[in-house]
């Protein structure tokens, strides 16, 4: 029994922390305001307005690492030579 009222006591604690953290009011839904939606009477078409397509297509901008990475002779031109490296069994010693 003293096991429960503790756990009880420690729930209601830190439902009360927890509720503090609230960022704003709770708002009644009862006081909310709504719009009126209009109707068109019986009859009346209501035409539906389509978005306008493209015509051309968007022009991309220039990737330069995209041109360069993809150009093989670029990239051998720009390469670094590769050094000759001693291989470690040669030498003195």
């Amino acid at each position: 029994m003293r096991k429960l009222r503790w756990l009880s006591l420690i729930i209601l604690a830190l439902w009360l922390v927890l509720s503090g953290c609230q960022g704003e009011a709770v708002i009644n839904p009862a006081d909310e305001a709504y719009a009126s939606v209009d109707t068109l009477p019986q009859g009346e078409s209501n035409p539906i307005a389509l978005a306008p397509t493209p015509t051309a297509p968007a022009l991309a901008e220039p990737n330069e690492c995209l041109n360069c990475h993809a150009d093989q002779q670029r990239l051998v031109d720009t390469a670094r030579p590769e050094e000759a490296v001693e291989s470690e069994s040669s030498g003195v010693g």
